[in-house]
């Protein structure tokens, strides 16, 4: 069974290798006083996203868990804690995978380091559909609906309620049950718009979060 429900928040979010310098939770190179700067530089933007320096991060907090890829881990530099067998329940059912424990460093926008512990697993979901700019644009006009687009790629890294600091909480602007919000990780969108068209991704929990239909 698939739900059609709205758009969850998916970020283009920096990382911090092992080894890059830091000064007080903050990489020395950032310039925390200069958001827009900032915003523009390392954030959500899809502009600046390149896989070599930002993860494509979902936030789903109907996990009680965070997960990234085996790959992702790897290109993060993501140190290994410990493995073990994971009990896992989904829409499918429950059952036990196993998986590494391992942690690494994102950027918020503000250029605060946040240490993440999260699951690995093979894959995690396809890429985002991109937003309808245009439709966007009409829906609230005179905002910067840029800063809202998706970034390319699969999803790297699904973070879960064990991060809900991270999440956003902030409503900036709002069209019935659509909403632009602002949290640690830069400007969203969530919700539902009868103009704009949703789709299906199934996290690791099982949570079916967008379909085109209904079955």
């Amino acid at each position: 069974q698939v739900h059609q429900m709205g758009l969850y928040a998916i970020y283009s979010i920096p990382f911090v290798r092992p080894g890059d310098s830091a000064r007080n939770g903050s990489l020395s190179r950032i310039h925390p006083n200069d958001e827009m700067a900032l915003l523009k530089s390392k954030s959500a933007h899809p502009s600046c996203f390149n896989p070599e320096t930002h993860i494509v991060g979902f936030l789903d907090s109907g996990s009680d868990s965070t997960f990234i890829t085996r790959r992702c881990a790897r290109r993060v530099g993501a140190r290994l804690i410990a493995s073990k067998d994971l009990s896992l329940t989904t829409l499918d059912g429950t059952g036990t995978q196993r998986t590494e424990i391992v942690s690494f460093s994102i950027l918020d926008v503000h250029g605060r380091m946040h240490e993440i512990t999260a699951y690995t697993r093979d894959f995690i979901g396809p890429p985002p559909c991109q937003i309808d700019l245009d439709t966007l644009e009409a829906i609230f006009p005179g905002y910067d609906c840029g800063v809202l687009q998706r970034p390319a790629g699969e999803i790297d890294m699904l973070l879960g309620a064990d991060y809900f600091g991270l999440f956003p909480k902030t409503e900036i602007i709002c069209s019935g049950n659509l909403s632009v919000m602002a949290g640690s990780l830069g400007p969203t969108l969530q919700g539902i718009h009868p103009c704009l068209t949703a789709y299906m991704v199934r996290s690791p929990t099982g949570h079916c979060i967008r379909s085109t239909t209904l079955t």
